[in-house]
């Protein structure tokens, strides 16, 4: 699941230490993501990115017996708050008292072994939270909050009524399956990100 993180390509970085959204070590990559061959879908072609470099991206971990492995991309909204996708609930199938016993959220490092973990204690969907609909949102409460220090852990920014441009670009970054050759993939450990275009709602029908 590649999760919209709200970085435009455009965007000017704030002057502040202590603000929402900010992530200066994607600037000093930002110019190597390879966009030449032309955006594409979903992150086919992404790029790796400096340690760090989203420090508000997270990720939900499935503990199945005794190791845990990846699940959902998700983003960081406050200390004891995350954002992420219904489906990464309706689709595990799970009662949830199961799904908060066995998940929890990740965070702290692009590698999803050498980050942090919490457990999760509550979640929060809308009924039209479906995969079919544009309301695939959950949000998920935490068992304790997270310490942001805006260097490896920070906030992503809320913004009201904010809407890119169409045709505009904007930055994504997510886990997903990692695709070596056309016909495997593999697990992935780090997330990557990739450039795509902002289409009109039309063209997703």
């Amino acid at each position: 699941m590649l999760l919209l993180v709200g970085t435009l390509c455009n965007a000017v970085l704030i002057a502040f230490s202590h603000e929402c959204g900010i992530a200066p070590a994607i600037y000093k990559d930002f110019d190597f993501l390879d966009v030449s061959n032309g955006p594409s879908g979903r992150i086919l072609n992404g790029q790796r990115v400096a340690e760090n470099a989203l420090p508000f991206v997270a990720s939900l971990g499935f503990k199945i017996g005794p190791k845990t492995d990846l699940g959902c991309t998700a983003s960081i909204i406050a200390p004891q708050y995350v954002l992420t996708a219904a489906h990464c609930f309706f689709q595990t199938k799970l009662s949830l008292k199961m799904f908060l016993k066995v998940t929890s959220i990740h965070y702290g490092s692009k590698y999803f072994r050498k980050s942090k973990s919490v457990r999760i204690v509550e979640i929060f969907h809308t009924s039209d939270s479906t995969p079919e609909s544009y309301e695939d949102i959950l949000v998920v409460k935490l068992a304790e909050p997270i310490e942001f220090d805006y260097k490896t852990v920070a906030p992503v920014c809320l913004s009201f009524g904010a809407k890119p441009d169409t045709f505009g670009n904007v930055l994504v970054a997510g886990f997903g399956n990692h695709s070596f050759t056309e016909q495997k993939f593999g697990k992935p450990d780090e997330y990557l990100v990739e450039v795509l275009p902002v289409k009109k709602g039309r063209y997703c029908k």
